[in-house]
């Protein structure tokens, strides 16, 4: 699986056959600050021969069936679900706002 970051690291990996184009590096590298991972999801998919896996800031339910309604391959969670200090953090922000 290719890790990239930005479409044409993507388009590049499909290119040269890479079995699964995953954008786990997409939001962390310099090039790819600010990028729409949903924009850069559905265009590979798109253009993309080989499968497009969403990884890399897919924190959410609605990210990961946001993900496959769009035509990625899978969903990779991650640190959603396996940091609990990440977990934690939501719930103590959400409710913080709440108190104010």
């Amino acid at each position: 699986m290719a890790d990239i970051s930005t479409e044409e690291e993507g388009l590049r990996a499909d290119e040269i056959g890479f079995d699964f184009v995953g954008l786990t590096l997409l939001g962390y590298t310099p090039q790819s600050q600010g990028l729409d991972k949903f924009k850069v999801l559905q265009s590979l998919i798109a253009k993309c021969t080989h499968p497009v896996i969403a990884e890399g800031n897919f924190n959410t339910p609605e990210q990961a069936a946001r993900a496959i309604e769009s035509g990625a391959y899978a969903v990779v969670v991650g640190t959603a679900i396996t940091r609990p200090q990440c977990i934690t953090r939501g719930f103590a922000e959400a409710v913080s706002k709440v108190n104010k």
